[in-house]
């Protein structure tokens, strides 16, 4: 599973990190959206409104041969700004506020704060902080000073030797502790690597609701 993220990240491989993302933390949780099948997604100002305030159609777009939302230019403009939205790499992710049981409140414009629910289905996909960075291709501290690798996930523990912090694969949270390996395959170093620069350590991806640390989707 992990060397299938590796592959795919190296299919998916661009010049520049696209999809980077650091700031604050606005909720629980992401969804992501699958566009395999196309979907309208209808954006409700309150749950017990009978009609969307707004909307949102993915098509099949022939003349850039890859999905696309009708009209992006423009609602992108007035109103549309979520988290990440790049569909040519199946990427698509809201941050998510609020759960209810038919529905979920998401930020659909990150400089405006702007929210909007929408109901449950299953083009929408949950997914908890926790997990997400988990699934991301590669991380960074944003400050290799004062959080670095460490052996153990505590603040009093020792730092790694070897602080490789570009090559880091996430591994598993442990609360605001994020294991991470250092992976030769994500590394700018892939040919020359020693054995003994290839280890597991602990970084702080979190403090509150401040991210602690740059998350790549893709190479």
């Amino acid at each position: 599973m992990r060397l299938n993220r590796i592959i795919l990240a190296l299919i998916l491989f661009v010049h520049v990190n696209l999809f980077a993302q650091t700031g604050n933390i606005k909720g629980d949780g992401l969804i992501s959206v699958n566009p395999e099948n196309y979907p309208t997604i209808q954006f409700y100002k309150n749950k017990e409104d009978t009609k969307p305030i707004k909307s949102i159609k993915i098509f099949d777009d022939k003349e850039i041969n890859s999905f696309n939302i009708k009209d992006l230019d423009l609602i992108e403009k007035e109103w549309f700004k979520p988290l990440h939205i790049n569909l040519d790499y199946y990427i698509f992710y809201f941050q998510c506020s609020n759960v209810d049981a038919n529905w979920y409140q998401i930020i659909v414009d990150e400089e405006s704060n702007l929210k909007y629910w929408i109901k449950k289905s299953p083009d929408l996909k949950y997914l908890s902080w926790e997990k997400f960075i988990c699934e991301t291709v590669t991380v960074r501290p944003i400050d290799t000073i004062s959080n670095p690798i460490l052996i153990s996930p505590n603040l009093n523990s020792e730092k790694c030797k070897k602080q490789l912090v570009d090559c880091l694969m996430p591994i598993e949270t442990k609360g605001d502790w994020l294991k991470v390996k250092v992976e030769p395959a994500i590394c700018d170093k892939t040919f020359e690597m020693k054995d003994d620069e290839i280890f597991e350590g602990y970084i702080r991806w979190r403090k509150d609701d401040k991210l602690l640390i740059e998350y790549f989707l893709t190479l």
